[in-house]
Order: C-alpha cells, then sequence, then structure tokens
C-alpha cells in the first residue's frame, strides 16, 4: 500500500532516532547498555499544508490503515521509499487555515520506520 499523492506542500519535515537502549543497573553502581534491535529505526514528524479535498484524502487513507499498517512512504528530500506507519498516539491532526471561501488545511503527523 502506498501513501496518496497530495497536492500539498511539505512545510517542515524532521528525523529522529528511535532510542531503543536496554540498560540495567548493577549494585555497584555500575551501568550496562546495549541496543534492542540490529537496526536504528526513526520517527519523522511531518508538517503540511494540504487543500480541502487532499484532507478528504489523507482522511480515508488514514482510516483504512490507522495505527498498524505498514506503507510505503516517498521521502520529500531524498526521494527514498521508506516502509512506515502513523505512529498511534500522533496520527494526522487538521489545522483549518484561510477563509471559508479558499480553505487550506495545516495537517501534522509522525511516521515511524517499520
Amino acid at each position: 500500500m502506498d501513501f496518496p499523492t497530495l497536492e500539498g506542500c511539505v512545510r517542515s519535515i524532521t528525523e529522529q532516532a528511535i532510542d531503543d537502549t536496554i540498560s540495567s543497573s548493577a549494585e555497584a553502581g555500575y551501568v550496562t547498555t546495549r541496543p534492542r534491535f540490529t537496526r536504528v529505526r526513526q520517527t519523522i514528524p511531518v508538517k503540511m499544508t494540504i487543500s480541502a479535498s487532499d484532507k478528504v484524502t489523507l482522511q480515508a487513507f488514514d482510516a483504512s490503515v490507522r495505527g498498524s499498517v505498514i506503507f510505503n512512504w516517498t521521502h520529500p528530500i531524498s526521494s527514498n521509499v521508506m516502509q512506515v506507519r502513523f505512529k498511534s498516539d500522533d496520527r494526522p491532526l487538521f489545522t483549518p487555515i484561510g477563509t471559508a471561501s479558499n480553505r487550506h488545511y495545516e495537517v501534522s503527523f509522525t511516521l515511524e520506520e517499520a
């Protein structure tokens, strides 16, 4: 499944590695750590400005994948195709901007690598 093609523009995008460190404390005060996984995954917060029709498209897509289905997303800067899902506690949030006759939406959501 692929992320829908939207006409809107990306206003900001950041990437942050998910901290997967496991640590254990010893009685003497020593701490041992190790990575939980063998690869580094990222979270990607995205903010976009989209049209009303793009909002409907993105809402339908969100309803079909929710926070559990993995989908292909093309990174707008690198053009790399990544397998991601919506982070379950940060799915698309729509904020109306503009006038009633020229309605646009600022949408923000966070993707996490599968």
